[in-house]
């Protein structure tokens, strides 16, 4: 039997970005924004809205779009309490308040049920995530944000190939974020994106990004800002990344697909909302019982099959648990949830190894 390792995630490079990172290094290149205009350009055209604006991570990104939404002390910020913890630190970083709502128990995701009774005279936006690489239901959450006057920010760290209605995660947000780490599915290294369909956000932000320089006067800074630049050799690797995105995507949809036919008895996968398709970034399932979970990522494991726990609730960390509501789906999920190998370099008989192991377990 096969007993080689299997990772949960690994980046899928050729000579496509060694040949972009060594292009890169040329003086005329590696001494001018190029680089980054060219994968802003291109990302931009494939979410199909907004400029792009490249930066170092997906939180900053994030950062930068609670700056451009004006958002600050006092104000109030719907979340879901099953996300990252970067989601609800950008609200904090501006000195605004996080609030927490619990998600749906079988998309794993926070909809105008959970965020309507949250919303206050205080309260600001919404931050919509795509769990998961699963699409958030941003249609009625965006619907729940007009009726109060508030803004919508997208969460698609997670999210890059995910469509809803058949459009690009994003379009329904006031601005979206995205992530280029390593365990996305394009990666940077580290890396990500902020788009708005705001020219005055854009502007904002770009100013933001560059301590605060305008792009028509050279050492001067308007207002405090920040070093959040993206680098050149990333922003190189991410076009060469982009190339591939829909290649990578149609790999991961059918590995998601392949672990939900087999495993369908045995676990209870993440499900799609109306009108929606996942891009698959991290398959992601429940175990039946609480109890089963950590014994069958360590019986995985000891088979060298690498997993991880899904997302704590927010709440549950030490800054956040003051005050916070309870969220008993969002409870139930994390104590039951874990994420399978997902990469799209994954052959099936990987796919199938794995499943078959989980299967072995549950006897």
């Amino acid at each position: 039997m096969n007993t080689s390792p299997i990772s949960i995630y690994e980046p899928v490079f050729d000579q496509d970005e060694i040949d972009a990172v060594v292009a890169c290094m040329a003086p005329d290149r590696f001494n001018s924004n190029r680089p980054i205009e060219e994968f802003e350009q291109a990302f931009s055209a494939r979410c199909g809205f907004g400029r792009a604006i490249a930066v170092g991570n997906g939180s900053v990104a994030l950062h930068l779009a609670m700056l451009a939404a004006g958002l600050g002390p006092g104000d109030e910020v719907i979340v879901p309490a099953l996300t990252f913890v970067a989601t609800a630190n950008a609200v904090r970083y501006v000195g605004a308040t996080p609030v927490f709502a619990d998600v749906d128990p079988l998309t794993w995701q926070m909809g105008a049920q959970q965020a309507r009774p949250l919303i206050s005279k205080r309260t600001r936006a919404i931050v919509p995530v795509h769990l998961y690489g699963h699409a958030s239901p941003v249609t009625e959450l965006r619907r729940l944000a007009e009726e109060h006057n508030l803004l919508v920010i997208e969460d698609c760290a997670e999210a890059l190939g995910t469509t809803v209605d058949g459009e690009p995660a994003g379009l329904h947000a006031d601005a979206a974020v995205f992530s280029f780490y390593k365990n996305k599915t394009i990666t940077t290294g580290e890396g990500g994106v902020v788009l708005s369909r705001h020219a005055d956000w854009h502007d904002r932000m770009v100013l933001l990004k560059g301590q605060g320089v305008p792009l028509d006067r050279r050492f001067w800074h308007e207002v405090v800002g920040y070093n959040y630049r993206m680098t050149n050799l990333a922003a190189a690797v991410g076009t060469a990344q982009l190339n591939k995105l829909e290649r990578f995507v149609e790999r991961k949809r059918a590995i998601l697909q392949r672990y939900r036919a087999a495993l369908a008895d045995v676990l209870a996968f993440q499900e799609d909302i109306p009108g929606s398709q996942s891009s698959g970034w991290l398959v992601s399932a429940a175990v039946p019982q609480a109890s089963q979970r950590d014994p069958l990522m360590a019986f995985l494991g000891e088979r060298g099959i690498q997993t991880r726990p899904v997302f704590l609730p927010l709440q549950r960390f030490p800054m956040y648990a003051q005050g916070a509501m309870p969220t008993p789906n969002a409870e139930a999920i994390s104590a039951r949830g874990l994420s399978l190998p997902s990469w799209p370099g994954l052959d099936d008989a990987q796919i199938d190894r794995v499943s078959a192991t989980i299967k072995e377990f549950f006897k």
